[in-house]
């Protein structure tokens, strides 16, 4: 017992509130009671593993994490508890299946209705994309048009908004499906949170299967009403080629906006009122939200350090150039955190690396310096002897990778997994290592990231000592000049990794009033501004995607308000099924371009004339872009145009 008190006097001291730890805390508190240990140590144990894990900001790329693919293979999965997840930026989330019902008699008996969720948050919108099966759906009207099959005598729908829970629902139809004889075969609705009870229509026709009470108000999620289809053995037949998820109910995948995250630079936003916060895939901004908001260990902002994260957000909002001419944001992210997957800070991993920054842990705070070169604002000049200096100039040559691989998530391939060609180290002797880049949805971004990391291995010079007190505001991330007085093969610039003032109050001999000192053990790796050089033209890659480019391609604004009218000639190629509208900011380039309006047939070998209705008004860049069943084509753009 004694020892127990002595650790949590020495943890309490650099912890300054252990209630406050939250989650992991509690959760190794539970392991510990479970092993015969008390409660204090317990906290300890909770306190220490906090600690420990972020530690090793400094070895990120050694840590493996689950690719988005992965997860969302992992997330559609039926379970009796969904696991809490979080999506970030515009990316693709796939909905765990929550309620399930299918009636038994007529006149709905061939309908299955459920809901599953998306987000255990509320999220933003936007535009959104639906896929059915894993596969993209096309969309039979505009919302408020009719549509049938124009027939004498057949039906007549509605297309209904997806967000209105009082319409009929919002009619997908997947690609490739010929079946039913009926628009009314797959409708859905999707709540961005404020929905206070589930979709009228499915209220009305499931004889109080669902109640108001099944709203899921505070989640995202997506209902559906499924018709099955056929009754007898025809019918049987053909489900598993209309459903490939049948006799399960089909499984969905949103691409849309996702969760609103506070910004600390904008006084409109309270850190207290999600209701005041905005959408954004701001890299810095979406890792303070998970570091504050996460269900696992919710760190208070008391023990953030904020400006940091501030200063972060500056970074990861300035512009990059592009080989095509336009920019794109620094640092962004989207992807999903099942936070269910593992320990708390590997799930952090994803984001971190976005940034091409470590996140630190330093005088009981939180902290992190993101992927770009500052100044240097100390010089360390003198050193105490009371440690030697430790210098290395020269790493084994095994410890260094021969090369260094990115994978990241690209949207344009059904937001799987794609591979970046891989980067030399010099003098890497190793072996291989990847660099999973999940939250990144930009080949640009990723290889930016990709070669900032391998400047960094490359980078063999390492320094640790004893600074004087003059050292003592330096935190991990600080970078300083060393000038050491006849030690110039040390000199240079050099950026910490780990900072550990200390103080000591008591005196030694009689004079207790010569006990006051300060010293600075800091340990420091080899830092240049070079390692974050990107020149466009020579290291950006082009990523060449399967579809040829459409030709003769015309956009000009069409006759009623919100419209853009696009003519031009489809490649002769089967795989050439629809085409979308992309529109963006003026020169911020194709990757921040969003889709606008619905995605339209195409056929291959012909010429098209279409119609893309509800885009947004005002001067933008606007892109055509063909869609095959596994990607997106090169788009053609950009076109500049003023929509009224």
């Amino acid at each position: 017992m004694r020892r127990v008190a002595v650790i949590a006097m020495l943890v309490l001291a650099a912890w300054p509130n252990v209630a406050d730890a939250g989650g992991i805390a509690i959760q190794v508190a539970m392991w510990a009671s479970a092993a015969g240990l008390g409660g204090v140590a317990a906290n300890v144990l909770g306190v220490l593993a906090a600690g420990a894990v972020i530690a090793l900001g400094a070895s990120a790329l050694r840590i493996p994490t689950a690719s988005q693919s992965r997860q969302r293979q992992v997330l559609k999965q039926p379970t009796s508890q969904p696991e809490i997840r979080y999506a970030y930026g515009r990316t693709m989330a796939s909905g765990t299946p929550l309620k399930f019902f299918r009636p038994a008699v007529e006149p709905n008996k061939k309908a299955v209705y459920g809901c599953v969720i998306l987000s255990s948050r509320p999220s933003e919108g936007g535009e959104m994309e639906f896929f059915v099966d894993s596969r993209p759906v096309t969309i039979p009207a505009e919302i408020g048009e009719t549509f049938g099959l124009g027939d004498p005598g057949d039906p007549v729908y509605t297309q209904g908004d997806p967000l209105d829970f009082d319409s009929d629902g919002y009619s997908i139809k997947p690609r490739n499906f010929a079946s039913f004889n009926t628009g009314d075969f797959l409708r859905v609705w999707v709540g961005l949170g404020d929905q206070t009870k589930p979709p009228q229509r499915i209220l009305d026709e499931c004889n109080g299967f669902f109640t108001e009470s099944d709203a899921g108000t505070g989640l995202t999620v997506l209902w559906y009403r499924w018709n099955t289809g056929g009754s007898g053995s025809d019918g049987l037949q053909k489900r598993a080629n209309r459903w490939p998820n049948y006799p399960r109910s089909p499984a969905f995948d949103v691409v849309m906006d996702y969760s609103k995250v506070w910004d600390p630079r904008d006084p409109a936003q309270d850190k207290d009122d999600p209701d005041t916060w905005e959408f954004s895939k701001n890299h810095a901004l979406c890792l303070l939200d998970a570091i504050r908001q996460n269900p696992v260990q919710p760190w208070p902002d008391a023990q953030i350090l904020l400006d940091l994260f501030e200063d972060a957000a500056d970074v990861a909002d300035e512009s990059v150039d592009l080989l095509n001419g336009g920019t794109e944001a620094r640092y962004e992210v989207s992807g999903t955190i099942n936070w269910s997957e593992s320990e708390l800070y590997n799930q952090l991993r994803p984001l971190e690396r976005a940034g091409a920054g470590r996140l630190f842990y330093s005088g009981g705070k939180i902290g992190y310096y993101p992927g770009e070169y500052t100044t240097p604002g100390y010089t360390l000049s003198d050193v105490l002897d009371d440690n030697p200096i430790e210098f290395t100039t020269m790493q084994r040559g095994r410890d260094i990778p021969r090369r260094l691989v990115a994978s990241y998530t690209r949207p344009q391939r059904l937001w799987e997994t794609a591979e970046l060609p891989s980067v030399e180290v010099r003098d890497g002797a190793g072996e291989e290592r990847s660099l999973e880049l999940g939250m990144v949805t930009s080949a640009s971004q990723a290889r930016r990231i990709q070669l900032i990391e391998a400047r960094r291995l490359e980078a063999q010079k390492m320094l640790s000592c004893t600074a004087p007190p003059s050292a003592f505001d330096l935190l991990p991330g600080s970078t300083i000049t060393v000038d050491l007085d006849g030690l110039s093969h040390m000199d240079g610039v050099y950026r910490v990794t780990n900072a550990d003032p200390g103080i000591w109050l008591s005196g030694t001999g009689e004079d207790e009033s010569s006990g006051v000192a300060m010293r600075v053990p800091i340990t420091a790796s080899e830092e240049a501004s070079t390692f974050y050089d990107w020149d466009e033209t020579t290291d950006e890659l082009e990523i060449v995607d399967p579809l040829d480019p459409l030709e003769d391609v015309v956009l000009s604004l069409g006759a009623s308000t919100g419209e853009v009218d696009a003519d031009g000639d489809v490649p002769n190629d089967a795989d050439y099924t629809q085409v979308r509208l992309y529109r963006a900011t003026t020169g911020a380039g194709f990757t921040s371009a969003s889709p606008t309006g619905a995605a339209q047939t195409v056929t291959a070998g012909s010429s098209f004339s279409l119609t893309f209705t509800g885009v947004t008004t005002g001067t933008a860049d606007f892109w055509l872009v063909p869609w095959s069943s596994d990607s997106l084509g090169p788009p053609d753009g950009p076109h500049a145009l003023t929509v009224t």
